[in-house]
């Protein structure tokens, strides 16, 4: 019966060291995990960092670009108006042409015999030479405006190209 006792003890002993090991060995693989886990959590962390900085950046430069255009947009509206202006300014040129025919105290205007038909016609040429120098002078005016908006676009990477040959202009999608 001692032997009995004694071999039970040791048998017992034995599962327990088996035990003890096995733990040990599950303890070093759970800390090799865990460590590992660290060191992915640590890169994860600095890879987040870095794009929210990119990200951060991003929004900045957007912000910019989008003052920049808005300051852009404001200072066209201007100038459009300002052209809408002249151009009501300038639709009654046709009143003016006629008003240049018309003679004191008559509905409309008549030549009479005394001036020869050259000067009529030189005083509706001049006029009309006259008014087509301005529009030619505006013409280019929004010409430059339209080139100035188009290489601004075309700098802010926007999504839209406008593009002015031949007075027509096209719109296109990038």
């Amino acid at each position: 019966m001692l032997q009995e006792a004694t071999s039970k003890e040791y048998l017992s002993t034995e599962y327990y060291e088996e035990d003890i090991s096995r733990l040990e060995a599950k303890v070093e693989r759970l800390e090799s995990q865990l460590s590992a886990k660290g060191r992915e959590i640590a890169t994860i962390t600095r890879t987040e960092a870095k794009a929210a900085a990119a990200f951060k950046a991003q929004i900045e430069k957007l912000q910019l670009e989008r003052d920049e255009f808005q300051r852009m947009v404001i200072g066209n509206q201007e100038r459009l108006n300002q052209v809408v202006m002249e151009k009501k300014k300038e639709s009654r040129s046709g009143m003016d042409i006629m008003n240049l025919l018309q003679k004191e105290g008559r509905q409309r205007g008549t030549w009479n015999g005394k001036k020869t038909d050259n000067d009529f016609y030189k005083k509706i040429v001049d006029a009309y030479e006259a008014k087509n120098q301005e529009l030619v002078a505006e013409n280019a005016d929004l010409r430059a405006l339209l080139r100035s908006m188009q290489e601004f676009l075309e700098r802010s990477d926007s999504c839209a190209i406008i593009s002015c040959n031949d007075n027509i202009i096209t719109i296109n999608n990038k």
